[in-house]
């Protein structure tokens, strides 16, 4: 891919109205991992900051995992994607 100024701003642009990679490099006709690359390059930073959890989200979150719902699941339910649910479930630990 011959990158220009202007596919640059195109991806900036994007990315800031959260698009995905996969998204981006279907409309450019590259590979997901040559826009990760790129935004790499360019510093633009993967994903947006999410918003914090409230306590009742939390108080939530653990609730429906004692009743044994997977992670997936209680995200479904609560509007959170499953890794931010299994971080909030499992304080401390890495993924």
């Amino acid at each position: 891919m011959n990158w220009t100024p202007d596919i640059d701003a195109k991806i900036r642009s994007l990315s800031e109205q959260g698009w995905t990679a996969l998204q981006i490099a279907d409309l450019l006709g590259v590979t997901r991992n040559a826009v990760c690359g790129r935004k790499f390059r360019l510093g633009i930073k993967s994903g947006k900051p999410g918003k914090p959890f409230s306590d009742n989200e939390r108080a939530i979150i653990f609730a429906l995992h004692r009743e044994g719902l997977t992670y997936r699941e209680i995200g479904e339910r609560v509007g959170r994607a499953t890794m931010s649910v299994w971080h909030v479930a499992n304080p401390g630990a890495r993924a």
